[in-house]
């Protein structure tokens, strides 16, 4: 347990009080990083329930799903149509973009692309 000295009267007492005290300050850093993880985890969840695409959130138009597969499901848009047979192909995950999907979630979605 060598701590830092400060000159000629540092004693085993400070090196105990310092070592304590180093330690309490990673607690309090460790409980920080913690409140942070929960409130973002916190504003993940408040964000995914108010997607209007995600399968379980409550802004989903259910009575719009044409059909539903094993990873994605087709869905009539909810405004009006961009051109004639348009519709949504979404996953039934959340995900940010279709470069973050997996392959197997990417390769139903161009069997029903087809």
């Amino acid at each position: 347990m060598m701590g830092k000295t400060d000159g000629d009267n540092y004693t085993l007492d400070d090196m105990f009080v310092s070592g304590a005290a180093q330690r309490e300050g990673e607690g309090r850093e460790e409980e920080r990083m913690r409140n942070r993880a929960i409130g973002e985890s916190r504003r993940l969840a408040a964000s995914m329930d108010k997607c209007p695409h995600c399968f379980s959130s409550q802004e989903l138009p259910k009575h719009l799903i044409v059909a539903i597969g094993s990873k994605v499901y087709l869905s009539l848009p909810t405004g009006v149509s961009m051109t004639e047979g348009h519709c949504l192909i979404c996953p039934l995950q959340h995900h940010s973009s279709a470069t973050g999907l997996d392959e197997d979630v990417w390769s139903e979605m161009q069997v029903l692309h087809l």
